[in-house]
């Protein structure tokens, strides 16, 4: 899957070195040699700082997607939970109900019940109540379950599977929302690629110089209308990849360079 890269930031560390320079050159005895090496400083521009981690940012698009298609479903859920008139649904039992164990929902939803039954009600009116909830609360555990169960599906997008949890939303005012808060969760959990090791940085750093160099020769193709990058069947390009190489694979594309 292709990695994009961060936007890289300028340092300020090198305008303040080229301001102390500067002030240093003014004072008397500073020679012409030390004047010139600050005068190319003051001509170079500040280097970026150091790539530390790479954004996936076609991964982070679709894990969001899948997590807007499963926040509809888990307001039917919250909808269902609130015909239990067991108080408002937080994300514990959203995280229950998505492992399929109710036994805490039910026992909340069963004291609830039998809170209802007068005391000097007679057993066939008590049984009645009690078999009519829980005919009520089975809707409620079918409803629940066919949607979780769903959950699998739904994670599956373009051929990839996204982690899709109950965790990763919020409850706010009594709803499921999806926030940026658990959106910037997503992103750094499950899309962010953080540099460890030398090869690391040093891949990195060199997949920016290739692709700055790729892209001025690139244009330069297209401007003189020459011929691709890189050589696919039955078509030279610039370069061609082998095994454990790449070459130059047309030298003479510079003969139609005029300008």
């Amino acid at each position: 899957m292709k990695n994009e890269r961060i936007e890289l930031r300028a340092s300020p560390e090198d305008k303040e070195n080229l301001e102390t320079a500067k002030e240093k050159a003014g004072k008397k005895g500073v020679s012409e040699t030390i004047r010139a090496a600050i005068k190319n400083l003051a001509d170079q521009e500040p280097k970026p700082a150091r790539v530390t981690h790479l954004l996936k940012e076609s991964y982070l698009r679709n894990i969001c997607s899948v997590h807007s298609m499963a926040l509809q479903h888990l307001k039917t859920i919250a909808n269902a939970f609130k015909k239990l008139d067991i108080g408002s649904i937080t994300l514990d039992d959203l995280e229950q109900i998505e492992a399929r164990n109710l036994n805490e929902i039910k026992t909340r939803y069963n004291t609830r019940i039998e809170s209802g039954v007068p005391e000097n009600a007679s057993n066939l009116v008590r049984n009645n109540l009690l078999v009519g909830s829980e005919e009520d609360f089975s809707e409620f555990k079918t409803i629940s379950f066919n949607i979780i169960q769903s959950f699998d599906n739904i994670g599956y997008f373009m051929g990839t599977y996204y982690p899709l949890s109950a965790k990763h939303f919020t409850i706010q005012n009594d709803e499921v929302t999806f926030t940026d808060e658990n959106r910037e969760f997503l992103k750094s959990e499950y899309c962010t690629i953080y540099l460890e090791t030398p090869d690391q940085f040093r891949f990195v750093e060199l997949q920016e110089q290739g692709l700055k160099i790729l892209t001025e020769l690139k244009a330069l193709l297209l401007k003189h209308n020459i011929g691709s990058l890189f050589s696919t069947p039955g078509d030279i390009g610039l370069f061609d990849e082998g095994r454990e190489d790449v070459i130059i694979g047309a030298p003479e594309f510079v003969e139609f360079i005029k300008e």
